[in-house]
């Protein structure tokens, strides 16, 4: 979520490589992530990456996935953690742009709210505060984030300069339904609300988009829509529920069924994993993924 401006300047700031602290270390409800990002002005072009096959660690080992389709390259630089004014979060470098996946750490709300809720409908007196703070720290304006109400499907609404008034600076009821928001116009900063589901950063030749990604928006073809909408050829894929802590029923596994073995392991479904394989299928090239889970961290 950086403004043409603020690349530059975030790229000087010193990396942070600690963790999140744990739950019990933040207080409750300390899951949320926020993601968000906006174009470079001088935006250029993504470089062709082969597919290849991804190692993953499990129980305790490492081994190789095989899938029928050749899987993403990684981006030239993995996530890291940036922190500015005490606000932290999770940095990717994308072609064009960079992605902004915020935590709850930097903001001024109480219990159980602590401390940088940025969700209007808690009811929450300091969320105006804690999305300046963001914003500030990002430095970006304000008034050129692009929010709307959330409600789990494919829409993706493409933007061509700020919503006035700005939802996101000062928040009011009555947002136009999205779970995405596309834009080729530099300065502006898409961003979506999460909890548990997936903030996805895409970037390519028509802009850059940011969607909201939980198991009914993916199954509905969110993945593909935003893919489509500005040719994505990288992605960012933001903190969520992990494996570990995602039970599901049979509709939701059944939900992605056509994906091929290896999504879940047994009732728990690898969210992460579904993301992937969309991503790949939709013909994205460069892909980098963070591995925290938002359930148990």
């Amino acid at each position: 979520m950086l403004s043409g401006g603020a690349v530059q300047r975030c790229g000087d700031r010193g990396s942070q490589g600690r963790r999140l602290p744990r739950r019990d270390e933040r207080g409750p409800g300390a899951r949320d992530v926020q993601g968000s990002l906006c174009p470079r002005p001088d935006r250029d072009r993504a470089r062709r990456w082969p597919g290849r096959l991804r190692l993953q660690a499990q129980g305790g080992r490492v081994r190789e996935r095989r899938f029928l389709y050749a899987q993403p390259g990684r981006l030239r630089q993995p996530l890291r953690w940036r922190e500015e004014d005490g606000v932290r979060w999770l940095e990717a470098e994308l072609p064009g742009a960079t992605a902004a996946f915020s935590t709850r750490i930097g903001g001024v709300s109480d219990p159980p709210f602590d401390t940088l809720n940025l969700g209007r409908l808690t009811g929450d007196p300091e969320v105006r505060e804690n999305r300046h703070r963001l914003a500030s720290a990002l430095g970006i304006d304000p008034h050129r984030v692009l929010i709307g109400r959330q409600v789990h499907e494919a829409h993706v609404r493409r933007h061509e300069g700020p919503t006035e008034p700005s939802a996101y600076a000062e928040p009011a009821p009555g947002l136009p339904e999205a779970d995405g928001h596309a834009t080729d116009a530099s300065g502006l900063a898409p961003l979506v609300f999460v909890a548990d589901c997936l903030p996805v950063a895409l970037a390519g030749e028509g802009g850059v988009a940011m969607i909201h990604c939980g198991w009914r928006g993916m199954a509905s073809g969110i993945v593909e829509r935003g893919v489509e909408e500005v040719g994505a050829t990288a992605a960012a894929v933001g903190p969520g529920i992990g494996q570990c802590c995602y039970e599901v029923g049979d509709e939701v596994r059944d939900a992605f069924a056509g994906l091929g073995d290896g999504i879940a392991d047994g009732r728990m479904l690898d969210l992460r994993e579904v993301a992937r394989r969309l991503l790949a299928e939709a013909g994205v090239e460069q892909v980098e993924i963070s591995d925290l889970c938002t359930s148990c961290h």
